[in-house]
């Protein structure tokens, strides 16, 4: 084995960093289309977009730099009775999660609140 490969340097952790909002910038003036409707199969355009739950419908943003983008995820809230006869909160996708690149949005960080 060569020095090279003994010494190779250990990958970090990709760890996605948890985002509040993201406001969409002048690189995409119009606004983004974002997945709408009960099981996320219409489109919507819109100039910002908010991590929490919104009435049925929960949203939440992260930010993946290795990827250079912001995965955004749409769940909606499904209840059911469970076999103790209370009721089960789960949540469940709205259509696929989908990405918004990195130049389209300023982001606001969780931390920064």
């Amino acid at each position: 084995m060569t020095e090279r490969m003994t010494e190779a340097k250990p990958r970090g952790e990709r760890v996605p960093i948890a985002i509040t909002k993201l406001l969409i910038s002048h690189a995409n003036p119009n606004g983004v289309k974002i997945p709408y409707g009960p099981n996320g199969e219409n489109d919507r355009i819109v100039n910002h977009v908010k991590t929490g739950e919104e009435g049925d419908v929960k949203t939440t943003i992260e930010w993946r730099p290795w990827m250079r983008m912001y995965r955004v995820v749409r769940m909606k809230k499904v209840t059911r009775t469970g076999k103790d006869g209370k009721e089960v909160l789960t949540w469940e996708p709205m259509g696929a999660a989908f990405g918004i690149p990195e130049s389209w949005a300023c982001p606001v960080f969780a931390e920064e609140l």
